[in-house]
């Protein structure tokens, strides 16, 4: 079968254009050359031309990198020298960090619940002492007012640098009167389990201020309240010092964080030569105060 006269012709080309391969580029244009040569080459009888301009600057022999080209950052390695500056702005941070921490509960302590240790024995049995509490303060900002039989935390009437807790008993337009060791309020006898039946007295005193001059049955005043301790028989309240002012409320208390239970009536047993106190019952204390 005869060979087709076109095939022979590209064939030929093909040949031909191979032959043609130019000598090594190296040999036109070495990876020293300066440059301005590399720039200013022209065309050989091989067909190379000069690079396009994004590579110009660069010698022949280099690939650029996405660097080079300005299209990606300049890598970081590990373990180089931190930034001058960094320590202080570090220490910057920090400090404003703090602050703001602070800032934050000082904002919660003023205007949304606030901890308090009980000093005295003033509530006991509901409250002891060196009991840890919380008050909160969102509802006193609501209504200054308090309901009855809410254990609530307010400014001393005779020493405002002093918090007091005590349960509200009266309020405002309330009357309270006592009769053998009960206390009434609106004629109505108060069921009290809280006092552990420990009688409700008038006071003349405390021992250390004189009371105020209050005339049973008592009539609570208007933006007044009527607070006394559940440990009827050593708390110096509002049968001493008078009805107090609902402006003066800071809190309501409302829950018991500290301790989370007491032990009563613990029994001792010695082990190789060392004592252990077994509770014989234990009371859980922490949460909604009653």
């Amino acid at each position: 079968m005869a060979e087709d006269p076109q095939n022979q012709m590209n064939d030929s080309a093909f040949e031909n254009n191979v032959s043609q391969t130019p000598p090594d580029y190296d040999a036109y244009y070495p990876a020293d050359a300066n440059a301005q040569d590399y720039d200013n080459r022209q065309p050989d009888n091989a067909g190379y031309a000069p690079q396009s301009d994004q590579y110009q600057q660069m010698p022949y022999t280099q690939i650029p990198s996405a660097v080079d080209l300005g299209i990606a950052p300049e890598p970081q390695h590990m373990g180089e020298a931190p930034q001058k500056g960094g320590f202080f702005r570090g220490v910057g941070e920090f400090l404003i960090a703090f602050a703001v921490m602070v800032g934050i509960i000082m904002l919660l302590r003023t205007f949304v619940i606030e901890p308090f240790e009980i000093p005295s024995g003033s509530m006991l049995d509901t409250i002891e002492i060196g009991d840890r509490i919380f008050a909160e303060k969102i509802s006193v900002a609501i209504n200054h007012m308090p309901t009855q039989g809410e254990i609530v935390t307010f400014t001393n009437p005779r020493d405002p640098s002093q918090t007091l807790i005590k349960r509200v008993i009266a309020t405002e337009g309330q009357t309270i009167d006592f009769k053998d060791g009960i206390v009434y309020v609106d004629g109505v006898a108060l069921d009290e389990p809280y006092t552990l039946g420990k009688p409700t007295k008038q006071m003349r005193c405390d021992g250390k201020i004189q009371k105020t001059d209050i005339q049973y049955p008592y009539t609570i005043p208007e933006g007044y309240f009527f607070a006394m301790g559940d440990n009827r028989t050593n708390s110096s309240d509002s049968r001493v010092f008078g009805a107090v002012s609902a402006e003066s409320v800071t809190g309501h208390a409302i829950f018991r964080y500290w301790p989370l239970f007491r032990v009563e009536d613990s029994n001792k047993i010695e082990v190789f030569g060392m004592t252990f106190e077994i509770p014989a019952s234990i009371e859980w204390c922490a949460g909604p105060m009653l």
